[in-house]
């Protein structure tokens, strides 16, 4: 990669703390690929709002106790992407979590996302009357 591209991406991100990956291939005249690679070697989260559109450089954000930031209504997480993120409130609670106290954390719908964590056994759930409650599966959360 040129120099003159790892120079550019944080001027970009100077302008706007998150871009879409069409814009910013757009202003750097370099194909998406290309770009993500960029991306990669400066360091970055993608968001885990908004179909994981928007990016922002690692440097940016400033997380809240949660390891969430959250800049114009689009939610980051140092935790990863929504399936890691959601696995890291889940495991981390001692009592599970309902669907509704998931998405309120991560400030996002999440259903579809927690019914395909639970058929590929990242974590579990009781029905708890009518709602269900979202459990760790992993056992060193279980152990700690």
């Amino acid at each position: 990669m040129k120099r003159e591209n790892l120079e550019i991406l944080p001027c970009l991100f100077k302008r706007e703390k998150c871009w879409k990956i069409d814009d910013l291939s757009e202003q750097l005249d370099y194909s998406v690929i290309s770009v993500r690679l960029f991306l990669k070697q400066v360091g970055y989260y993608r968001s885990i709002t908004c179909n994981a559109k928007w990016y922002t450089l690692q440097y940016i954000p400033t997380f809240d106790s949660n390891g969430l930031w959250v800049y114009n209504n689009i939610v980051f997480s140092k935790h990863g992407n929504l399936n890691q993120t959601i696995a890291y409130f889940v495991n981390k609670s001692s009592h599970g979590l309902t669907a509704n106290e998931i998405a309120d954390t991560v400030s996002s719908p999440c259903h579809v996302t927690l019914n395909k964590m639970m058929k590929s056994n990242q974590i579990y759930r009781i029905s708890a009357g009518r709602k269900y409650i979202y459990l760790s599966n992993n056992e060193a959360f279980h152990n700690s």
